[in-house]
């Protein structure tokens, strides 16, 4: 059996999955070998992975082992002779697929459920009244008709009438509310009765921000659609009714959702089980629109799950694609001969109307996904009105780059009148950080933004007004979740409170006491961040170089910022950020791929 001793890379869960693996073991001669594959396993879906590619476990192996070479179909037949690891179609701990990936057998079912339930939408076909559409699209788009190149917000509203599933992926500024809401005008418009609609974020602060832009886009909308509009956003978590104690969900498989339409925004940030938890208790007929960003950090749980199924895409729609797409929109569209069901129910979007085409932040974030040394260089060296790196380079200049940011966008919470005016003005800035600890982390950083404001006795963690917090852990029966934002600030009878967003926009109240586990909120990672937007950021890399260094958390938080952003890292730490991609192993693009031939569970 393994022992933490001999294997100190694994963490202590790992080595018991091994262990546990190693006594259901059938054949005694292989208990090891399973030990060590369970462990390896364990320790990859800590690492982000839905599966471990077996020539990866033979590596992994090898070095474990003491160098004891296993050829890929020796490995096969001695784990399959384990009774532990199976084949796709029967029930065991270990799934091992015919892509040579080895799975835990409920990250394999997942990944099934998606992949069956995605391809079943995207190859449901439906007819439509081609001049009905061509009338609605030309109310919703003014530019309908007239412009030689696609409009790709009117191409979005006008495929998801025709595919039960849509997909759409875009960066920030590309217009995906405006998109949003005309797709949900289109489908009001279109229907000979009143649609039951759903929005819907996997967060409470991404739902919270979905609900304000889709008020602000319901302007220029007719009445007789506008006021047909769903205002209930939910988590995903709440549409499903969680339930805490059993950590089921109300709504699944055989209690369905009684929907029509379901638009899920930043779908990135959903992990596996999640998705097919929500793909499970949506009808057949209910059609579903995600949107998100394929270039964003993904879910901090195992996997990529919509940068998976936008990579499942080859680029461009099948030929019938194409020529519904033209009867609709008017536009011209190449298609692709090797498109698959997938393609038909993707879009991205790409034009930015949010930056100027000399933006700053617009052009350092395009050089950061192009992953082009001498763009992101050039790019840095060059001055923008609301761009500005800092390199270490230049002490004199650098030394003060906290004590600006913090005079000009936190001093004022401080100031401020009430609860209401202290958390608008927190919620424009926000410090962002890559990890924790380090004098650049989240810890360090907040309390040197409270020696600037000359915050007093604040070592034993005490409370005080104008303390900006964000929730660690949810708690159901407070109804704060993880990631909620709030201020503390005294009530009229001069006692401190905690006061966060409600739901209909006003504020609400819950003694310091009672908050569940929160922390300062000056400074967050990036991760924390997702589903945010601020006006200024001030984003901080550590020192030195890191694991959790990579272009996507580069390129996620410098789109978190709207109007002036502010880097402080070595240009060197930068580019060799940029050039680190994050690498999750999993079967979904390849289960897309090969569906129906694909077993499930």
């Amino acid at each position: 059996m393994i022992s933490p001793s001999e294997y100190p890379a694994f963490r202590d869960i790992d080595l018991q999955a091994g262990k546990f693996l190693g006594r259901l073991c059938k054949s005694p001669q292989h208990a090891s070998l399973i030990s060590l594959a369970g462990a390896c396993v364990s320790r990859a879906a800590s690492e982000g992975h839905i599966c471990l590619p077996l020539d990866m476990l033979q590596e992994q192996l090898s070095i474990l082992s003491g160098g004891e070479k296993y050829t890929k179909s020796r490995l096969q037949e001695a784990l399959l002779l384990t009774g532990v690891v199976t084949s796709p179609g029967n029930a065991a701990p270990l799934i091992l697929d015919s892509q040579d990936n080895l799975y835990m057998y409920r990250y394999y079912c997942y990944e099934r459920v998606i992949a069956r339930q995605l391809l079943e939408r995207c190859q449901h076909s439906e007819s439509f009244d081609v001049q009905a559409i061509h009338s609605i699209l030309e109310s919703l788009f003014s530019g309908y008709g007239g412009m030689a190149t696609p409009d790709l917000q009117l191409s979005a509203a006008a495929l998801s009438l025709i595919s039960p599933l849509l997909v759409v992926s875009g960066g920030p500024g590309t217009g995906k509310t405006y998109t949003a809401a005309r797709i949900l005008a289109a489908h009001i418009a279109l229907a000979e009765r009143p649609l039951r609609i759903q929005l819907a974020a996997p967060t409470g602060k991404a739902a919270a921000r979905l609900k304000e832009s889709m008020l602000s886009a319901l302007s220029g909308l007719d009445e007789t659609v506008s006021r047909h509009f769903p205002d209930d956003v939910r988590t995903i978590h709440r549409l499903l009714g969680f339930r805490p104690g059993s950590g089921q969900f109300t709504h699944n498989r055989d209690n369905l959702l009684h929907l029509d339409l379901v638009l899920v925004d930043e779908a990135s940030m959903i992990d596996i089980p999640l998705m097919a938890a929500l793909l499970e208790a949506l009808p057949p007929s209910c059609r579903l629109v995600l949107f998100g960003d394929r270039h964003q950090l993904a879910s901090v749980e195992a996997g990529n799950l919509f940068g998976d199924i936008c990579g499942a895409a080859t680029g461009g729609w099948s030929t019938d694609r194409c020529r519904q797409m033209k009867l609709l929109t008017g536009y011209m569209f190449s298609p692709n001969v090797n498109a698959s069901p997938m393609d038909d129910s993707l879009i991205e979007l790409q034009k930015s109307f949010r930056f100027r085409e000399e933006s700053g932040i617009s052009k350092v974030a395009r050089a950061i996904q192009s992953g082009k040394e001498e763009t992101l260089t050039a790019c840095l060296a060059s001055r923008h009105e609301d761009f500005f790196h800092y390199g270490g380079c230049c002490p004199e200049e650098d030394q003060d780059w906290l004590k600006r940011f913090v005079e000009k966008e936190y001093r004022p919470v401080l100031a401020a009148g009430s609860a209401k005016e202290a958390l608008q003005h927190f919620e424009k800035s926000r410090i962002l950080c890559a990890v924790h600890h380090g004098n650049l982390g989240v810890h360090a950083l907040n309390s040197q933004v409270e020696r600037i404001l000359a915050i007093q006795n604040r070592s034993g963690g005490q409370h005080y007004q104008g303390q900006p917090v964000i929730i660690l852990k949810n708690d159901y029966d407070q109804e704060l979740f993880n990631g909620d934002t709030g201020i503390l600030w005294p009530d009229a009878s001069g006692r401190l409170q905690g006061w966060f967003p409600a739901a209909d926009g006003s504020l609400r109240r819950l003694s310091p006491h009672l908050l569940p586990l929160h922390q300062t909120a000056y400074a967050l990672t990036v991760h924390k961040s997702q589903g945010s937007e601020f006006s200024q950021v001030l984003l901080a890399l550590p020192e030195r170089d890191s694991p959790v260094l990579s272009r996507e958390l580069l390129y996620t938080g410098i789109t978190r910022c709207k109007r002036e952003l502010t880097i402080f890292a070595p240009t060197q730490l930068l580019l060799q950020t940029m050039k680190r991609r994050i690498k999750r192993y999993s079967g979904l693009r390849q289960a897309l791929h090969l569906y129906p031939k694909i077993s499930v569970c």
